[in-house]
């Protein structure tokens, strides 16, 4: 099998990558609709039509932790709570269409047969920057949509507080890509040193 140039292993990586950089656009553009009707209009209307149509049957889940939680939208008080999950949702896709983009330019390069190059480096390291950046983003905004859905939603019974938090396996992966950014720019440099040698 070959990993690099035209019809390679890495060609095909780059059609599959290409494909969801679009498809992601399209659920932020998802996000940025659902949020705007439900922003822009009365909170009360909006309830009432919730309420008042096959919508209200839907389910509003997350997780925490291994656990599951799903109820119906009925149980919203107002829509504060979901547009709080829509922006959380569109920050965690933000942050992978930087990644996204990020792997295309990568992947385009082995697709063209070029290996161990200074900017490949840097985009890894831009790679780890983001997720780093993109752990702080989520659990602020896992924080503030745990906020919101504790106002939001009212469950007979039932007490609802807000966590937010950093996953430590997450931040040593944004490390370890880190370094492999690092490892690569010392490649693309002994490769770089070693074209005047020869």
């Amino acid at each position: 099998m070959q990993y690099f140039g035209k019809k390679s292993f890495s060609s095909f990586l780059y059609v599959l990558i290409e494909i969801a950089w679009y498809l992601g656009f399209a659920a932020i553009a998802a996000c940025g609709v659902v949020f705007g009707l439900v922003a822009l209009n009365d909170p009360a209307s909006v309830m009432a039509y919730l309420k008042g149509t096959q919508v209200d049957g839907y389910v509003l889940g997350f997780r925490s932790w291994g656990l599951e939680v799903r109820m119906p939208l009925s149980v919203m008080a107002n829509p504060t709570p979901l547009l709080s999950m829509m922006a959380m949702v569109a920050v965690r896709l933000c942050v992978i269409q930087a990644i996204v983009f990020q792997l295309k330019r990568i992947l385009a390069g082995l697709r063209d047969g070029q290996l161990f190059r200074e900017e490949d480096a840097r985009r890894v390291r831009t790679i780890g920057i983001v997720v780093l950046v993109g752990i702080v983003a989520n659990g602020l905004t896992s924080l503030l949509a745990g906020i919101a859905a504790g106002k939001g939603i009212h469950i007979e019974g039932a007490s609802l507080r807000a966590i937010g938090g950093i996953d430590l396996v997450e931040v040593l992966a944004g490390l370890v890509i880190l370094v492999l950014g690092e490892l690569l720019a010392q490649a693309a440099a002994m490769r770089a040193d070693q074209e005047l040698i020869v």
